[in-house]
């Protein structure tokens, strides 16, 4: 069976009845492109149970840390970019920096590493939106915006004590973070251009 991309009639005909719009197979449309990684143990230690996030960097999937029993984020480099210098130099960057900050406004990476699966990162679990999704309902409240712009300003005041700055501070890295009760905490994510002051002067 074959469909009409403008009126959606379907048809067997390879031009629409009504409007001869070229036809489409509907068979190549709908199928779930399935991920090779889902449901595999990763590096004999994280089971993946699903993809829950795609980027040009790679993929993030709700995996479920065997040793510990706890479910993360696990953060995984495209495989098309293993061998690009400039992109795994980043995501080792992100890591690197991650690791460092313990404020609970900053997201908390629980591990790395680079194993025959890719390079990954195991980061706290968050559910929730981003602050992106958050502005795209209409705007804050005053009172609501000051409490936003406040804790991502003590998440940056770490880093800055530490000498990284982040340099890629917009409403998508920034995630409402729903915990137990109801809280929202907020979390500054993605520290992948993030330099230590010491690295951008040279």
């Amino acid at each position: 069976m074959r469909f009409c991309p403008e009126c959606k009639k379907r048809t067997e005909e390879r031009l629409c009845p009504d409007d001869e719009t070229p036809t489409l197979l509907e068979s190549a449309f709908g199928k779930a492109k399935v991920d090779p990684l889902v449901g595999r143990t990763f590096d004999d230690r994280y089971e993946i149970l699903e993809r829950i996030g795609k980027g040009g960097m790679g993929s993030v999937y709700r995996a479920r840390q065997l040793a510990m029993g706890r479910e993360v984020a696990l953060k995984v480099l495209n495989p098309d970019l293993a061998e690009d210098a400039e992109a795994a130099g980043r995501f080792v960057r992100e890591a690197k920096v991650a690791s460092r900050l313990r404020h609970p406004n900053t997201i908390v990476i629980h591990d790395f590493g680079h194993t025959e699966d890719g390079l990954f990162m195991a980061l706290e679990l968050l559910t929730g939106e981003t602050l992106q999704e958050r502005l795209k309902r209409g705007p804050m409240a005053p009172r609501e915006a000051a409490t936003f712009a406040a804790a991502i300003a003590r998440s940056l005041a770490e880093a800055h004590d530490i000498g990284v700055v982040h340099r890629d501070l917009k409403p998508a890295n920034v995630f409402m973070h729903q915990v137990h009760g109801g809280t929202e905490v907020t979390k500054v994510l993605d520290f992948g251009i993030a330099k230590f002051v010491q690295e951008a002067r040279t």
